[in-house]
């Protein structure tokens, strides 16, 4: 059965997830921001932005993600940065 209406309004949804998807990312610090246009607690602003459910998301998307694939370099970037953050945190794991 084909539902050509709704394949162009699914389509139409995607193209504009991704478009917004793409506000996440900031090139200055290199890596996918956890939210956008809002601020930390208390009205005070997040130290780094970062947060393992960016890369979360993406896993449990599996290849439904298309463009925002485990092989993305944005996705990529951020789960470095990720783990970079928490070399000062886990010290012991590194020894």
């Amino acid at each position: 059965m084909s539902d050509d209406a709704s394949a162009e309004r699914y389509s139409a949804t995607a193209s504009a997830i991704e478009e917004c998807l793409e506000r996440f990312w900031d090139a200055e610090k290199g890596y996918l921001l956890a939210s956008i246009d809002e601020v930390g607690h208390k009205g005070n602003p997040k130290d780094s932005w970062l947060d393992t459910a960016n890369v979360l998301a993406v896993l449990h998307a599996g290849e439904a993600c298309g463009k925002w694939d485990v092989t993305n370099d944005k996705v990529l970037a951020t789960h470095v940065a990720i783990v970079n953050s928490m070399r000062w945190v886990h010290v012991v794991d590194l020894a």
